[in-house]
């Protein structure tokens, strides 16, 4: 009974990981309409485009406003429109105050809702910190270091935590290149931990888990290599079953009754009958569609 209860949760850990390549489509279509290069080399030869593409990751955390990115893009290009570079001493100080401004008002308070402790460090620290390093393109940056260091570097960074740092590294890794002569014990730091990679990761691997996030990192990729899962296909597809879970279920005639368990909480076990190749199918649809501009979603 045991080995069968293994191979169940081994057959989670393998639907998840497939679904890493429903990530990378989706991903995809982000960066075309945020106007960057679908080759993601080609990063490394702008450090405007660099800064752009961080954007995506520097605001990712629960609660969060949903347009910050949006601004943060916004305040990027208007800095650089004033004919200022990164390296200019105003260009920090200009990005946040636009990015500022655009932030809803706060009459009672008297100020912006720019939760600033969480988002000064990755508009406008970030900045300074590139400024003092005399290297304008964030990601080669990063990639001159270590992957250790390159971790550490972004979460010195007030606001910045580990999943953020880890999620920016992980698709750096990916899309990019890997980080040359990377110890295996440093590849934690290519796991983002999220409330859903945590559950899955709960879900798919039987066993006790440990708490602190890089402790938890490290067991995935443990625990994805010991029944030979790639680890970062495994986080990828993690993150897009669980933030997309309902949709998912809606997309495989999922009823509402039966997304939960008998304690009421989500019911993940369902996500092994989900196939990746349909869900795959339908993000090239959407792609297509709206590259014609022949679909509105709402």
């Amino acid at each position: 009974m045991k080995s069968n209860m293994q191979n169940q949760h081994r057959s989670l850990a393998r639907v998840l990981e497939s679904f890493g390549k429903c990530y990378d489509e989706a991903h995809s279509i982000w960066v075309k309409q945020v106007g960057l290069p679908s080759d993601h080399r080609q990063l490394l030869d702008s450090p405007i485009d660099a800064l752009l593409y961080f954007t995506r990751y520097a605001h990712e955390r629960a609660g969060r406003n949903p347009r910050f990115p949006v601004y943060h893009r916004i305040a990027i290009k208007k800095a650089c429109g004033t004919g200022l570079d990164i390296m200019s001493p105003a260009f920090p100080t200009s990005v946040w105050q636009t990015f500022e401004r655009q932030t809803p008002y706060d009459e009672r308070k008297g100020r912006h809702k720019t939760n600033e402790k969480l988002t000064q460090g990755p508009v406008m620290e970030v900045l300074v910190s590139l400024q003092k390093s005399r290297e304008p393109n964030l990601i080669a940056l990063l990639r001159r270091m270590s992957l250790k260091e390159a971790h550490k570097w972004l979460t010195d960074i007030n606001g910045i935590g580990n999943k953020v740092a880890s999620l920016f590294l992980r698709d750096i890794w990916y899309f990019i290149g890997e980080w040359p002569n990377t110890p295996p014990t440093d590849r934690k730091f290519l796991q983002p931990v999220d409330v859903w990679v945590r559950s899955l990761s709960e879900r798919a691997f039987q066993g006790a888990w440990p708490r602190a996030d890089l402790a938890f990192a490290e067991q995935i990729v443990n625990r994805c290599k010991s029944v030979g899962i790639d680890p970062i296909e495994f986080n990828k597809g993690a993150w897009f079953v669980g933030s997309h879970f309902d949709r998912l279920c809606n997309f495989f005639a999922v009823p509402e009754t039966r997304r939960v368990d008998e304690t009421y909480r989500v019911d993940f076990d369902i996500a092994r009958a989900f196939q990746a190749t349909a869900v795959l199918k339908g993000i090239t649809s959407f792609r297509d569609a709206e590259a014609k501009k022949s679909i509105f979603w709402v």
